[in-house]
């Protein structure tokens, strides 16, 4: 893949060259999220590790995010600012890469957040026996405030390095990369508005690279309904398609149609049959779609994949099937008032007791 054109240098820029002492480079690109920068980047500068640059990609940014990074740069020499045109996150993270002079990189999304030895602990964990990726853990923390840790990407990694590929799908940005290992690799992120992550860590991953895991580096994975996970429209969907195509791409260049390459493609088209499938036939804004999303899937695999026939029978969208219901038992509502008033009438009820006794 040809990597993007390396960015100019913005006049405010901190420390960012070869052999400088820096130990990780933090890559933060921003859109639009002046509520949450200021948490993002407090626990960014005020980390145990001091030895970190921080390189901020503003996209495009028409809210008050600018402002916030040009105020913290001016207080943090380690903070380096480069505007450009709206882009995408995709890109705005390959520029950050390419600027980056640590010996490690780390991509965060600028409305989550860090605990403060959150570099501290995966670097050392790396230089330890020479990782190439030391992973923490992401908590999801919802807008009341609840957290939620889920860890299954991390067992099934300490489970079995082996195809580390299919196994580290996703939660890139909690963890730390070797940075030459990247550039050697050619891992930059897809172009795609949704799903770069996954593309990113199958060019990361896919010849396994060594891994540690940390399991107390904390990167807190911020819920909201503003972010890019909850918008879900059409460009929602198209972008994944584009995603999987892309990463089909990838890997068609890469030239190995081995079992791992269907395994790859299968990972990731059951999550566009099922998941997003289901998504989308509950949505009822987006009925007149749904045909077309399906043939777009279902072309992608016919045309795209080396052996289309293989994954055939992975082509079935599957709807999520609805448990059972009792049938609700409905009374005439005259009966139900009759009920009502037997029940509430102390001398209708005396009088029956009296009657039924008298019967037997």
């Amino acid at each position: 893949m040809v990597a993007p054109p390396p960015p100019a240098k913005h006049s405010d820029s901190g420390i960012n060259a070869e052999n400088s002492g820096i130990k990780v480079s933090v890559i933060i690109p921003v859109y639009n999220v002046e509520k949450y920068l200021r948490e993002c980047l407090d626990s960014v500068i005020n980390q145990t590790l001091r030895e970190i640059e921080i390189i901020c990609i503003d996209d495009g940014s028409t809210d008050g995010s600018p402002q916030i990074l040009e105020e913290y740069a001016a207080k943090d020499s380690r903070i380096s600012v480069f505007p450009q045109k709206n882009a995408g996150v995709g890109a705005a993270r390959n520029r950050g890469l390419l600027a980056a002079g640590g010996k490690y990189v780390s991509f965060i999304d600028p409305d989550d957040y860090l605990e403060l030895r959150f570099y501290e602990k995966l670097y050392f964990a790396a230089e330890k026996d020479d990782f190439v990726i030391a992973k923490g853990i992401r908590p999801m923390v919802y807008e009341d405030g609840t957290q939620e840790t889920p860890q299954i990407v991390n067992q099934r990694i300490a489970d079995n390095n082996r195809q580390l590929v299919l196994k580290f799908s996703y939660e890139h940005q909690s963890a730390i990369y070797q940075r030459a290992y990247l550039l050697k690799k050619e891992a930059f992120y897809g172009s795609s508005s949704r799903s770069q992550d996954t593309t990113f860590l199958i060019k990361v991953c896919i010849d396994d690279p060594s891994i540690t895991l940390v399991p107390d580096a904390q990167y807190f994975y911020r819920q909201h309904p503003k972010s890019a996970v909850h918008r879900k429209n059409r460009s929602y969907f198209d972008g994944n398609i584009v995603a999987f195509r892309e990463k089909i791409e990838w890997l068609n260049k890469r030239a190995v149609f081995d079992d791992l390459y269907y395994k790859i493609i299968q990972y990731n088209l059951s999550s566009l049959t099922k998941r997003l499938w289901n998504e989308l036939i509950s949505d009822k804004s987006l009925v007149k779609y749904r045909n077309e999303y399906r043939k777009s899937v279902e072309e992608t695999i016919l045309h795209n994949v080396h052996d289309s026939e293989k994954l055939k029978n992975y082509l079935s969208f599957e709807d999520k099937k609805k448990s059972p219901t009792k049938p609700s038992v409905r009374l005439p509502k005259i009966l139900i008032r009759l009920c009502a008033c037997f029940i509430l009438n102390k001398s209708a009820r005396k009088r029956w007791r009296e009657r039924h006794l008298k019967t037997k």
